[in-house]
């Protein structure tokens, strides 16, 4: 399970051993354009994701067009979960009769369902598969980041954060996809004067 640590790189590119560091800021990563959210002439988006009282980051995601609900945001998990009260509401169907059906998780067979539409704020990162587990951990986090419900609806893992090529900034906890491939528009950038003395923003290279 993803927890926050301090103590690692501030960007991570979500993949295998692929962690940018950022100590010395004697490069950065540019994007093609900045912003909170998609919009038409963007190619990716960006989510603001809440710490918890776990230091996990969670982030709003709509399931086939429901109400967002808050997920774990979780890069060490090659699938992902949806808890049995929001698939209860969903009633999500499962895979096709040549596709596994079930998941083995911690010794106990879980059944598996279909999102078509995966919505990670502008950035369709379905269809995929879920298992439908309990996520009795998850459901005792709590934060103050919110002033409303902190209604969670499952875990995110590997099997959808790499379809988007997922970048995460863990110093802002905001989460970056793309709108279009697998990957996200980067680049390397020189430092400007006020990276070179220790400021720590990336710089933005706009279309």
């Amino acid at each position: 399970m993803f927890r926050l640590d301090r103590r690692k790189a501030l960007w991570q590119i979500v993949g295998p051993m692929r962690l940018l560091l950022a100590a010395s800021f004697a490069v950065v990563i540019c994007l093609g354009s900045f912003g909170q959210s998609a919009n038409a002439e963007q190619s990716f988006s960006a989510t603001q994701a809440i710490l918890s009282s776990g230091l996990h980051l969670f982030a709003p995601v709509s399931i086939n067009g429901a109400k967002r609900t808050w997920w774990l945001i979780d890069t060490g998990a090659p699938g992902s979960l949806i808890a049995p009260s929001l698939q209860k509401k969903l009633s999500l169907p499962t895979p096709p009769p040549q596709t596994r059906s079930q998941v083995n998780i911690s010794g106990k067979n879980y059944p598996v369902v279909v999102a078509q539409s995966v919505d990670f704020n502008g950035a369709q990162i379905g269809p995929g598969y879920m298992a439908v587990a309990p996520l009795d951990v998850v459901e005792k986090e709590r934060t103050n980041a919110l002033s409303g419900g902190f209604e969670k609806g499952g875990l995110i893992g590997m099997n959808f954060l790499l379809k988007r090529g997922a970048l995460i900034n863990y110093k802002t906890y905001q989460i970056f996809l793309s709108l279009r491939s697998s990957a996200l528009p980067l680049s390397i950038c020189e430092p400007t004067r006020a990276q070179n003395s220790g400021a720590q923003s990336p710089r933005v290279q706009r279309d």
